[in-house]
């Protein structure tokens, strides 16, 4: 078997161009919702991550498998009969950076909620829970693009980003009168071929936040 070290490395090695695409392709079209070239169902795209990942290393000759659990994939399994898992293995995979990103970063862009590590006979198993957002840039580009849309059509509408992540998008209103009728038409219409909800996913938001301003009210939708 190849080394702790080049396991650890080919862990944190990914397909970018393959399975998300160029980040710089990422455009915004004049409605203010994201469009991205190549998106996925986040069960599609987890289950092709494990499948490369795999192949990788059945290619380059490591004993490791890759597969997944869960009725949408949402696990990944990584198989490591020889390894000794927590100092050796699993910190340095989530913990190395390769190409300015993570072993976690990588799970993260893949759609994963949990990684299991599992080692030798005798070995407990690891679990490791995934945050389901990180930093990305292109959701303030989203919302930037959604209120200047609002400003020019509706000057009563306010688009802004909230969280740490910026993972949750407001849309604040001073004299709407949200309705659930309102926002589901929202979410679930299409134009120019995908959905509000849709666009959200794109943009990468985790939550939509539906605000009137003057009664205090608020709607929030998590976004799957």
């Amino acid at each position: 078997m190849k080394t702790l070290s080049v396991l650890v490395f080919a862990l944190l090695f990914m397909w970018s161009e393959a399975v998300f695409g160029n980040e710089e392709e990422v455009g915004i079209n004049v409605e203010g919702a994201a469009k991205r070239e190549g998106f996925v169902e986040p069960g599609v795209l987890r289950s092709t991550c494990a499948y490369l990942w795999d192949r990788y290393y059945e290619k380059e000759g490591i004993e490791m498998d890759v597969s997944t659990r869960g009725e949408q994939n949402e696990v990944v399994v990584f198989r490591c009969p020889s390894c000794n898992l927590e100092e050796h293995f699993v910190k340095p995979f989530l913990e190395s950076e390769y190409e300015g990103k993570t072993g976690i970063d990588r799970l993260i862009e893949c759609g994963f909620l949990k990684a299991v590590f599992k080692g030798g006979k005798g070995i407990e198993e690891i679990v490791v829970d995934v945050p389901k957002v990180k930093q990305n840039p292109l959701r303030g580009r989203c919302a930037k693009a959604w209120n200047e849309y609002y400003k020019s059509t509706n000057g009563d509408m306010m688009v802004y980003t909230t969280g740490k992540y910026q993972e949750t998008i407001v849309f604040s209103c001073r004299e709407c009168s949200f309705t659930e009728e309102f926002i589901n038409v929202f979410l679930n219409t299409r134009y120019n071929g995908k959905t509000g909800l849709d666009r959200l996913k794109m943009c990468g938001f985790t939550q939509a936040v539906f605000k009137e301003e003057r009664a205090g009210r608020e709607i929030v939708r998590d976004i799957p």
